[in-house]
């Protein structure tokens, strides 16, 4: 029995939250009840041929599933060999360019009507949409009567752009049956295929992410096509043969590949793909792989606690965590290649500020690249800093332990952890693990938190974006219920707000909801130190009348130093052993505790016992530092962990850049200074969607 693609889309939601509810589905889809009714009954057909309970709903309206219907989702009983029907528009032109670029046959108008099942008026349309997806790859389509449509291109361009389709294919729709049947591919190679992978990461000493080792034998088999039919990259005068040619990797396509003869410049090629690759894990990343990119790196982190202010605990992990991301990110920045990056999830607030940090901080790899570094990886860079920057609390002796299942890669799961270990501090969490590694693994655990449709007969809680508050409380209802067998805690915030609609006039929904988000928020159960990292307190709220000092002139750094400390030591911010250690550690005014020529910010490491706080000191009089450089504005910073400060360093450093500004503040009175400050436009961060 067919299933239409909707019916699967909103299927792998349900897998994925079974705490929807179907208002929540149609809200998504923009779908009508009935229409969601149609769907789930289309796949309840399904599930009663193949005698699994169906899909049912709760009196909230939520959907009980069986946990056969996981493996039924992961891996559906159907036949490379059974001919599959591709209902939308733009996947039909996705699969039709990806058939000319790895099949071997003359591709007339009848060739596709018979292949799609489609009408002839269908496949121009389809073909007129073909055309604009191979746009962004400088590729075109051309027609002949002789050898029909094909695709035209530089073989580089043509490779970049059928990979992104694989991609493409894996991820939209049932993947691996699409194109193992579109491409032709049977069992037994793709079998073969895997079985090399498998003995590549045995050599190499690493695991390929999970989206990794399934899509790429769909790569090989697409290269391998296009060698096959007489198409290969010779000239490609860009790629570094030693720099390939000396990596380990270089011997692995040996392993690959093996039994196929290929030239010098596709083993080069091949290499590449490996070395660009995402992995999870080396036992210790090699020293003398790419030594020039660690010292970047080292020269990266550096510079960046140079600019947050802020020393990093265990830094030598913290280096080997970036070079496993950004050695294959170094690959593909510099040879340009399509990467499989799926949308990440939208920062929040606390990451944001690291984002904007590490903008800052970031020349050392750009030096090293000689290239600007694109969006997402710095996007990457923000979550292995920030779930390096989370502290970590003693969970050893939690009654519950939790692992987590992630296939896309470190960062990601990274960013995953940290989440997790945020909204359930009461739980102990293993460090993140692939599908083969949770399979492997003789450890002992309670739970799963996982971003994969898998099935376990320990609970499964299945998360992705966790940047709502509606998600997060829903996730922590649902584990909590589970753990602890609270029958009612599987409210949601929308049941309530539907039954006071009952019981109340005029209901404003919006202003009920926030307030309940507050009552309902899992924040109130962090210790008080991961509350201040939350607030993320802005400039105006730390430095205002009752932090601000002005004076006409000092004697010298010291006596600054003690006058600026004075609201904070008033208010219990700070200690006299605090004040001491900042004299100890900076006993004169240098370059090194100035941002942007302009502000001087004595400060020392984050203690515990230290509130979050800042004072701001304006002389008439400047300090001279180096020879003849004025200072006329010091801020005293204060911190109870090493990123609370973050979000009010960052308009600080905006602040002390604009010149115009500080001469104003020295004119005016601190109550003008304060009112100035809680007035300034500072920017705020671009978001992407």
């Amino acid at each position: 029995m067919k299933v239409d693609d909707r019916s699967k889309l909103l299927l792998s939601e349900i897998v994925r939250n079974d705490n929807l509810t179907i208002d929540e589905l149609r809200e998504r889809h923009n779908l009508t009840v009935r229409q969601v009714d149609y769907s789930i009954k289309k796949m309840n057909d399904v599930l009663i041929d193949r005698n699994i309970p169906i899909i049912t709903r709760t009196a909230q309206g939520k959907f009980n599933i069986d946990k056969r219907i996981y493996t039924l989702f992961k891996s559906p009983s159907v036949t490379s060999a059974e001919p599959l029907f591709v209902s939308d528009a733009t996947d039909r032109a996705t699969i039709m360019v990806l058939i000319m670029l790895v099949r071997q046959v003359d591709f007339s108008i009848n060739f596709f009507t018979y292949e799609f099942k489609i009408s002839k008026n269908t496949v121009l349309s389809d073909l007129r949409q073909a055309k604009k997806i191979i746009e962004p790859f400088n590729l075109s389509i051309h027609y002949s009567r002789v050898t029909g449509y094909e695709i035209v291109g530089k073989e580089w361009d043509i490779r970049n752009g059928m990979i992104q389709l694989i991609n493409h294919v894996m991820n939209q729709l049932d993947g691996e049956r699409y194109l193992k049947y579109f491409m032709k591919i049977s069992e037994e190679k793709l079998e073969s295929i895997h079985r090399n992978i498998a003995e590549v990461e045995k050599k190499l000493d690493l695991s390929f992410v999970e989206t990794k080792t399934t899509v790429l034998p769909y790569i090989i088999m697409g290269v391998l096509f296009r060698i096959e039919h007489g198409y290969d990259v010779n000239g490609i005068f860009f790629i570094d043969y030693h720099e390939l040619a000396d990596t380990r990797e270089f011997d692995a396509v040996n392993v690959l590949i093996k039994d196929t003869v290929i030239s010098e410049e596709e083993k080069l090629y091949f290499t590449l793909h490996l070395l660009s690759s995402n992995v999870y894990q080396t036992e210790q990343p090699l020293v003398e792989v790419l030594p020039q990119l660690r010292e970047a790196i080292v020269a990266f982190v550096d510079e960046f606690e140079r600019v947050a202010f802020t020393t990093l605990s265990n830094k030598e992990s913290l280096i080997d965590k970036i070079f496993i991301h950004f050695k294959p990110a170094y690959y593909r920045i510099k040879y340009q290649l399509t990467t499989d990056y799926k949308l990440l999830p939208t920062l929040d607030d606390d990451y944001e500020a690291i984002h904007n940090l590490i903008m800052e901080s970031k020349s050392p790899l750009v030096k090293y690249l000689g290239v600007e570094l694109p969006d997402v990886e710095t996007r990457f860079l923000s979550m292995l800093i920030g779930g390096h920057l989370i502290e970590q609390s003693n969970q050893l002796d939690a009654k519950f332990r939790g692992i987590i299942v992630c296939q896309n890669g470190l960062s990601f799961s990274n960013l995953l952890e940290n989440s997790l270990k945020k909204i359930f501090p009461e739980l102990f969490f293993y460090p993140p693990m692939s599908l083969k590694e949770m399979r492997e693994t003789t450890t002992p655990y309670d739970l799963i938190f996982t971003s994969i449709p898998l099935e376990s007969d320990k609970p499964v809680f299945f998360v992705s974006d966790l940047s709502k508050d509606l998600d997060v409380i829903n996730i922590r209802n649902k584990v909590m219920s589970v753990l602890y067998q609270f029958s009612g805690i599987d409210i949601t915030i929308e049941d309530i707000i539907h039954t006071a609609e009952k019981h109340a006039k005029d209901l404003d929904r919006e202003k009920l909801r926030k307030d309940l988000l507050e009552v309902f928020s899992p924040a109130t159960s962090y210790s008080e130190t991961d509350a201040i990292d939350i607030e993320s307190a802005g400039l105006a709220s730390l430095i205002h009348e009752g932090t601000i000092l002005k004076t006409k002139e000092v004697t010298g750094w010291h006596e600054a130093l003690e006058i600026v400390s004075m609201p904070l030591l008033d208010k219990g911010i700070i200690s006299q052993e605090y004040l001491a250690t900042i004299k100890a550690e900076q006993p004169n005014l240098t370059s090194g505790i100035v941002l942007r020529g302009s502000i001087a910010i004595p400060h020392t490491s984050p203690e515990p016992t230290t509130k979050l706080g800042m004072s701001l000191l304006v002389l008439d009089e400047p300090l001279i530092y180096e020879e003849d450089k004025p200072i006329f504005h010091i801020v005293m910073i204060a911190s109870p962990n090493k990123k609370a400060h973050f979000k009010a360093l960052i308009e600080l450093l905006e602040m002390a850049a604009d010149k115009a500004f500080l001469r104003a503040m020295n004119k005016h009175t601190i109550k003008e200074i304060s009112q100035q400050i809680n007035t300034y436009h500072f920017r705020k961060p671009e978001r992407e969607e």
